[in-house]
């Protein structure tokens, strides 16, 4: 690619952009492109998914000045009504902390969420966003933020972020629908994507060709394992992948989205193109691997962390918790109803009370009220008041024992799951 017909793509499209960015973009592409290992298709696909979400150079830092009606529409699980937005209504950088703390490695109650507003070709957003794109680029974007969107750096930043995102394997196969959920973490724009994809394949066909534009399927030299592969080989890979700390899904011998994901990530750690195939110098890079590196705020997280990020498995640590406790609490009421009836001075009215007000907390006091009144004229309600108790704390302690293993999983990175 030359930087004349880059560069008057580059014009053509983004009208409204600064110069020193166009200048800057358009200096970098042929190297940044060649380091990455984009092909043209890639990069039209590319180009098209960053114009989206730049607004074509014109919206370099996210815009968080919304109407109270506008908040409600894009975070409706955070605000259920008109009146809960209203304190954050054009208020951008209340609204940021509000709705980005707490989550991406931002820290709840601090100026984290305002600090890491997406910026830059991607929208990289959050600290731990920035942090591994720092790594990468070897500079200090937790220090400085608006680096991603200095002109020498803007299109290295994207394209590595693009990268870490997963997008390139399905820009491989131009699937922009793969790439738009990859980056985006949904759908939002999809048509726009496509329409400007197609005017930067039409823009670097003069130059590339048609056929660099599409095409044919290339089949993979024997010994490389790529997307679509199935067998004991993958399921060797991901269990390899897994132990160095590489999220890979499922690893049931599919080499499906996931493996390759950690596939490109390893490549990207390692200095490799990102193509998220398995070959010879990427084998050679996962055998000497020490594993993969782990970001500052998920080596601190807490259990509260991942509670308060939604973790599916701290969710079900604190149901199965709260069974525990309430079996403990039925245990010992059990057992104090048996000596207080041995001695004389059982209410088991009040008793009764104390019980019916802990079963409807657990939805469940219709189906026991009965079994529990039989129970305490039971003769059999010492042991089973005692056996109550004592699962109920075995339950605690088994679900404080997930909690700790999904906490010390999440850190070394090595459980990429909720």
């Amino acid at each position: 690619m030359t930087e004349t017909t880059f560069g008057q793509a580059l014009a053509r499209l983004w009208p409204h952009a600064t110069q020193d960015l166009r200048d800057g973009i358009t200096a970098r592409a042929p190297e940044v492109f060649a380091k990455y290992g984009f092909t043209p298709l890639v990069i039209a696909i590319f180009m098209g998914q960053i114009t989206h979400e730049c607004g074509a150079g014109r919206e370099l830092v996210e815009n968080l000045n919304y109407s109270p009606e506008g908040i409600v529409k894009t975070w409706p699980s955070r605000f259920a009504s008109l009146a809960e937005a209203m304190p954050f209504a054009h208020a951008p950088q209340k609204l940021a902390n509000k709705v980005y703390n707490g989550r991406m490695g931002n820290r709840p109650g601090s100026n984290d969420g305002w600090s890491f507003r997406g910026r830059g070709g991607t929208n990289t957003t959050g600290h731990d966003g920035y942090f591994r794109l720092a790594q990468k680029m070897a500079v200090d974007l937790l220090g400085d933020p608006g680096l991603v969107n200095r002109p020498d750096l803007f299109l290295e930043c994207a394209v590595v972020d693009f990268v870490l995102c997963g997008c390139v394997p399905f820009a491989q196969r131009d699937d922009i629908r793969g790439v738009t959920y990859h980056l985006n973490g949904g759908y939002i724009g999809l048509a726009q994507r496509e329409d400007l994809t197609k005017r930067w394949k039409t823009a670097l066909t003069a130059e590339h060709g048609q056929a660099a534009l599409f095409p044919a399927p290339v089949a993979r030299p024997a010994g490389e394992l790529g997307y679509g592969d199935s067998g004991f080989e993958v399921k060797g890979l991901q269990g390899e992948l897994k132990a160095k700390g590489y999220g890979v899904g499922k690893d049931d011998g599919e080499f499906h989205e996931s493996t390759r994901g950690a596939v490109a990530k390893l490549q990207l750690d390692h200095g490799l193109p990102a193509t998220g195939v398995v070959d010879h110098a990427t084998r050679e890079a996962l055998a000497r691997s020490t594993g993969a590196p782990v970001g500052e705020a998920r080596a601190t997280d807490t259990v509260q962390d991942l509670r308060q990020a939604g973790s599916r498995t701290i969710a079900g640590t604190d149901r199965l918790g709260f069974l525990g406790k309430l079996k403990v609490l039925l245990g010992l009421t059990t057992l104090g109803g048996v000596g207080a009836d041995q001695g004389g001075a059982f209410d088991l009215d009040s008793v009764q009370a104390g019980i019916d007000k802990a079963h409807q907390a657990a939805g469940m006091l219709d189906q026991v009220r009965p079994m529990l009144k039989a129970l305490f004229s039971s003769s059999w309600a010492l042991p089973i008041g005692a056996l109550a108790a004592v699962i109920g704390i075995l339950v605690l302690i088994d679900a404080a024992r997930i909690a700790r293993i999904r906490l010390e999983d999440h850190r070394s990175a090595a459980n990429m799951g909720r």
